[in-house]
């Protein structure tokens, strides 16, 4: 006779695998397992590696399994060593607040707290404040505060947390405050001019640092460690004389730049920074809107670290339009009309920047430091990546990527216009570089060289805002043989989709980042053709192809079977978003962003009469 017996392995196990076992479930089954027994539920909040790492994420979690969460934080936040809190209820924030105030969580080392867990808070009672930060300041490494509001002084994060080495801090309101006249009893109770602080990582976002650096340099004076440096949302003065006197080792600094596309700081160099100080990356005005950075300044830091910079990223296309300075008075005085270009040049001549790697420029060639720059691109012999704005002369860049560097570009963006250039000299001129760079490849491997230039080109991004590309410009480019990474951003009547089909077939074997843009002319059955040729191809990007439907997508996700990232915009599937989500998913899609709009009903009638 069988009999069926249950044995439970917990208590069996040892401790080190039990606890294994428990780390590598997904929080829900966690939660579900806290119901199983009073015994599972014991060894379960009892095991520190289990939640060593909370996630609370309305996203991902539901309300369920976050309440369960809440409900044993008294439990388990003693375990925790890294919390993402990301919630929009606000009695979920509450009960994390109040566990921080009563001092639960001893042994955190990372902690994120997103806006929308702050915004629906009611109660100025459950604010997340130094004093609350003070209770875990003696593990506490890494910070960031998106707060909808802050009235207390910044510096007493620093006093509070005298381990920290990452903060990443955000208020859209209040006044956070900076400056030594505001001197709070945590404050008053440290000396940060004696600590040391061995804060590294800092980028702020504050109300409060519009209208002077003042405001920044009486926190900034006090990090001499500080190696990257992110100041978002401010005017055009500058943190200048004081940043070489109080940080020699910063290595990245970012002015009016979000956060998310500056660089890290790579640990694996500190030792080699150390012996090299300088600037390696300069970030200027990738936000700002209306706020003019002081572009002496720009230059000037590039004088002071060109034996050193690698990454000059500067401007975007709003600060070249007529910015609302009328609200202010008065045009700022390092707006780009005050600046006199032949000063410039007089004063400073080319610019040798011999390690540099990365140039971006998003000024037109108006700019007197855009065309500095551009023209000093001879004296950049470790240059690998260069993105061209539109109004540059592409007859001249070209000249001088191919009379100036033995080897190719590694990456090269361009965005192409006329302005004074004609249609097909444009054209014949990345002709002409693509044939310079077919050849290179196909040459015999160059002798050692101590700069760390690249002999490939590997990716090539081309916007074509006039429309002047051609069948032939592809097929030029298809003969470079190391090409893994292709975008085409173009309205051209001249690029048809049997020059697109030859680019592919050709370059199908090496081809695993294709991006496409703005190609009108695509329909279902030539996406299908192009998912036949890219098996290679593990990011795939498409936007404002309006004659791309439902099959072409299901078929493309279903083809192209190396596909681990789709994002889609303003392609007019009829079907819902979640449908095609869930479809890329059951096919291994690990990352997938969809933006679809419904496709009018014109286009419809149209594409299938066709």
């Amino acid at each position: 006779m069988l009999v069926n017996k249950t044995i439970d392995f917990i208590p069996i196990l040892p401790l080190e695998v039990s606890s294994s076992i428990f780390d590598k479930l997904i929080l829900q089954t966690k939660t579900d397992c806290l119901y199983l027994s009073k015994q599972w539920h014991q060894s379960l909040v009892s095991h520190p590696a289990t939640w060593s790492t909370l996630y609370i994420d309305d996203n991902d979690d539901n309300e369920i399994v976050i309440q369960r969460i809440t409900n044993i934080l008294p439990s388990i936040a003693q375990h925790v060593r890294h919390l993402t809190l990301s919630t929009k209820h606000p009695y979920i924030s509450q009960k994390f607040i109040v566990a921080m105030q009563k001092g639960y969580f001893i042994n955190m080392k990372s902690m994120r707290v997103d806006g929308k867990s702050i915004r629906n808070l009611e109660s100025s009672d459950y604010v997340v404040s130094p004093e609350i930060l003070l209770k875990m300041g003696h593990t506490l490494t890494f910070l960031d505060l998106d707060l909808q509001h802050a009235d207390f002084n910044i510096k007493d994060l620093l006093c509070g947390l005298p381990h920290l080495i990452t903060l990443k801090f955000k208020a859209n309101s209040g006044a956070p405050t900076m400056d030594n006249n505001n001197t709070t009893e945590l404050s008053s109770s440290y000396n940060l001019s004696t600590m040391n602080h061995p804060l590294k990582d800092l980028a702020l976002e504050v109300r409060s640092l519009q209208g002077t650096s003042t405001n920044a340099e009486v926190l900034i004076r006090q990090c001499h460690q500080l190696q990257r440096l992110v100041l978002n949302n401010c005017w055009d003065d500058y943190p200048s004389e004081f940043l070489e006197k109080f940080c020699p080792d910063l290595k990245i600094l970012a002015y009016n730049y979000d956060d998310v596309d500056v660089d890290k700081l790579d640990n694996n160099n500190e030792k080699h920074n150390k012996k090299h100080r300088g600037l390696r990356k300069i970030y200027v005005s990738q936000s700002a809107s209306f706020f003019q950075p002081n572009f002496r300044y720009i230059l000037q830091l590039i004088h002071t670290n060109k034996a050193t910079l690698e990454v000059i990223d500067i401007g975007d296309t709003l600060t070249l339009e007529d910015p609302p300075f009328d609200q202010f008075g008065q045009q700022p005085r390092h707006h780009p009309a005050n600046i006199n270009t032949e000063d410039i040049q007089e004063d400073t001549g080319y610019l040798e920047l011999m390690n540099l790697k990365s140039l971006a420029i998003r000024y037109d060639k108006g700019h007197p430091i855009a065309a500095l720059l551009f023209q000093s691109i001879p004296f950049y012999p470790a240059l690998t990546t260069l993105k061209v704005p539109k109004g540059q002369n592409t007859h001249r860049i070209v000249d001088q990527l191919i009379t100036s560097f033995e080897q190719p570009l590694q990456k090269l963006n361009f965005d192409i216009t006329l302005e004074d250039e004609r249609e097909d000299i444009a054209d014949m001129c990345l002709q002409r570089l693509f044939k310079h760079y077919a050849a290179l490849a196909s040459s015999p491997a160059p002798q050692p060289s101590p700069l760390p230039i690249t002999s490939t080109l590997e990716a090539i991004h081309l916007k074509d805002s006039c429309g002047i590309l051609t069948d032939n410009t592809l097929y030029t480019l298809s003969n470079i043989p190391t090409i893994r990474d292709f975008g085409l951003d173009s309205g051209s009547p001249n690029i048809t989709v049997q020059g697109l089909y030859t680019f592919f077939k050709r370059r199908a074997k090496t081809l695993t980042h294709v991006s496409l843009t703005r190609l009108l002319y695509i329909r279902d059955a030539d996406l299908i053709a192009f998912a036949d040729l890219l098996t290679h191809v593990t990011h795939m990007k498409m936007e404002h192809l309006f004659c791309v439907f439902d099959h072409g997508i299901f078929s493309l996700i279903q083809k192209a079977v190396c596909l681990k990232t789709l994002i889609i915009n303003d392609c007019p599937v009829a079907s819902s978003q979640d449908a095609v989500i869930s479809f890329a998913k059951s096919k291994r899609i690990e990352n997938i962003k969809i933006c679809v709009k419904h496709c009018p009903n014109y286009l419809v009638d149209q594409y299938f009469s066709q």
